[in-house]
């Protein structure tokens, strides 16, 4: 007859004075025999499934790998905020700076209204009202601002508008430069106390 005391498996835990019987070994057999057979399927579903998954070899905690089939370790998530926290203060910063007159004796910022210049990707918007200080003689290229490497041009243009002040018109013509100079010429003597608008958009690199 079988054990009274039983394994965790459900085997016989046999006493010294139990008497077992062929039967009695044919069951533990079989619970043997199925735990095994579970095992290795279980085995089987693990190799079979290995291909989905990455070595950890193949875990890297650096920005430079290249190659294929590897994974980015989620340590290096505190690198990546730290550098995206650093281009944000960056453009912040430049924002916040606002921009600057080059040349100081021909033009000036005008102070009630906002200045500034703003990037949304690559698209980059421009704002700039200014006074003329000194009077600008025709056509000659005066530089306004320079623009921080971050809001430079990809290409070089201009533009043009008409201002009217002591009851004469003058073309301002405003340049673009890659080199980061946005400059100011007009067509005649723009006087002092001329003022000019410039707003447009363009993309940056």
């Amino acid at each position: 007859m079988s054990s009274t005391n039983k394994t965790s498996l459900g085997l016989n835990l046999w006493e010294a004075s139990d008497k077992p019987v062929r039967q009695d070994f044919v069951n533990d057999n079989t619970i043997i025999d199925e735990k095994i057979t579970k095992i290795n399927s279980n085995l089987d579903n693990v190799n079979s499934n290995l291909a989905n998954y990455i070595p950890y070899s193949h875990i890297v905690n650096n920005g430079s790998t290249t190659a294929s089939g590897y994974a980015l370790d989620a340590r290096y998530g505190k690198s990546l905020i730290q550098e995206i926290n650093t281009v944000k203060s960056n453009i912040e910063t430049d924002l916040t700076e606002g921009l600057k007159i080059v040349d100081t004796n021909y033009f000036s910022l005008a102070s009630w209204t906002s200045n500034g210049i703003e990037r949304r990707g690559h698209v980059v918007h421009f704002h700039c009202h200014f006074t003329v200080m000194k009077q600008l003689t025709d056509w000659n290229e005066h530089t306004l601002v320079q623009l921080p490497e971050l809001y430079r041009t990809t290409y070089n243009f201009n533009g043009e508008k008409y201002i009217g002040y002591a009851g004469k018109l003058h073309l301002f013509q405003y340049f673009v430069h890659t080199s980061g100079v946005i400059g100011i010429k007009v067509d005649n003597a723009a006087p002092i106390g001329a003022e000019c608008t410039l707003d447009f958009t363009y993309f940056a690199k």
